[in-house]
């Protein structure tokens, strides 16, 4: 967790910032303001566009969910003319234009912004076509994303309650096993890759929101469509029932429900 606080000297103000792991005895508090609402229009994509990486020697660092894009701040530079506090950003890419890193000092008060173009980049590299992508897996992907609805407003920060954590877990794990059944020479890549998506998403189902275990869920769900239509009887239209049963609740085409 960063701790940024500031000291008065006779001159200047000197900014301290050090980096620890997160736990439960650290709050927000601990945190600059100023650093804080920086970041604050960004509290709910945390987990769905980026990712923060906690265990680091760096003031923060974060990544784009694939783990190839970053956005550093390596540490505090030192105070401008004008009383601003300047930090040194690495990121990738650098531009629109410019796919290698870069490296240059922001001020605190301008760190909003900066941090907001470099998640606009994100946005551009999920929308721009490429031969590089599956717009099959991608189309079935938003469609059964489409099907959920949240009613609740911090469903893109708070994960489920632990009740349906453990009933999804125990779902997903039949899942894993049921799938292995399934597994030929022909599509032993397609299924591993779908075994591991699973079990990245038990690893994961208490520590991300409830729109990031949907939206991993329907990617799953895209990956088995492609594999054809049995599969989607035996995995996607079974685990709608089996989701249902849990309490997991999206819209179906007989009516409208919401994940509660």
């Amino acid at each position: 967790m960063i701790i940024v606080r500031y000291l008065q000297t006779q001159t200047k103000c000197i900014i301290l910032a050090s980096f620890f792991t997160y736990n439960r005895n650290m709050a927000k508090k601990d945190y600059s303001i100023e650093f804080l609402k920086a970041f604050e229009p960004f509290v709910h994509l945390k987990d769905e566009k980026f990712k923060i990486i906690s265990e680091t020697s760096n003031v923060f660092e974060c990544y784009d969910l694939e783990h190839k894009l970053f956005f550093i701040i390596k540490n505090y530079e030192q105070t401008g003319r004008d009383g601003q506090v300047l930090l040194r950003v690495l990121q990738n890419p650098a531009s629109s234009t410019k796919k290698e890193s870069s490296s240059k000092s922001v001020r605190l008060s301008d760190l909003s912004k900066v941090f907001q173009a470099w998640l606009d980049m994100l946005d551009e590299y999920d929308k721009v076509n490429s031969f590089y992508d599956d717009p099959i897996v991608s189309a079935f992907a938003d469609e059964y994303y489409a099907e959920f609805e949240f009613v609740d407003k911090d469903a893109d920060i708070k994960p489920f309650g632990i009740k349906r954590i453990l009933a999804i877990d125990s779902f997903l794990e039949s899942t894993q096993q049921k799938l292995s059944q399934y597994l030929t020479e022909e599509n032993q890549i397609q299924i591993e890759d779908i075994q591991n998506d699973i079990t990245e998403l038990r690893e994961n189902l208490t520590s991300k929101s409830k729109k990031w275990v949907a939206r991993k869920i329907s990617i799953i769900w895209a990956k088995m469509t492609k594999q054809g239509l049995q599969f989607v009887k035996d995995f996607v239209k079974e685990g709608k029932k089996q989701m249902i049963e849990i309490g997991v609740k999206f819209l179906i085409e007989t009516g409208k429900n919401i994940i509660e």
